[in-house]
């Protein structure tokens, strides 16, 4: 774990896995990127940054699905009726009429075909980071990135 990033400041070092960030996380807020407030994709920049070292990716939900350079860090997966997310997948579900971004979040690894559990911020609207169970079809989860490096 790299041990960077913007906005407050989660400190790594060797013994610090996915829970242990979670469980710092819980109940904060996270505005990584000091852009628009505490948002979904905040969560998930601070992940794919302190985690693994990777730059900056820009865009919202929908963009990163789009986006080929995301490609060079994650294995884009889609959903299916069998697909069960695994702990550090990061969840990536479509737009909808009232949300034309998306929402990003980070799995958890629990759940079945029927629901999963993964870390969010800004789902619902407003709340801090936080586990939030989910189905796959609302709002309907595009599928997943599945980082190429595993986490623990």
């Amino acid at each position: 774990m790299v041990g960077t990033g913007g906005g407050d400041r989660w400190v790594y070092n060797e013994t610090m896995n996915l829970d242990s960030h979670f469980n710092y996380w819980n109940t904060r807020y996270d505005d990584f990127d000091r852009a628009f407030g505490p948002q979904c994709k905040d969560v998930f920049s601070r992940y794919n940054k302190e985690f693994f070292g990777n730059p900056y990716l820009k865009g919202n939900a929908i963009q990163l699905w789009n986006n080929l350079t995301v490609q060079k860090y994650y294995t884009q997966i889609k959903n299916s009726l069998t697909f069960i997310p695994r702990k550090g997948d990061v969840a990536i579900f479509n737009s909808t009429l009232k949300n034309p971004y998306g929402h990003v979040s980070i799995c958890t690894g629990n759940g079945n075909w029927l629901w999963f559990q993964s870390f969010d911020q800004n789902f619902p609207l407003g709340t801090p980071c936080h586990f939030q169970n989910h189905n796959y079809l609302s709002p309907r989860l595009l599928g997943v990135l599945r980082p190429k490096i595993n986490v623990g």
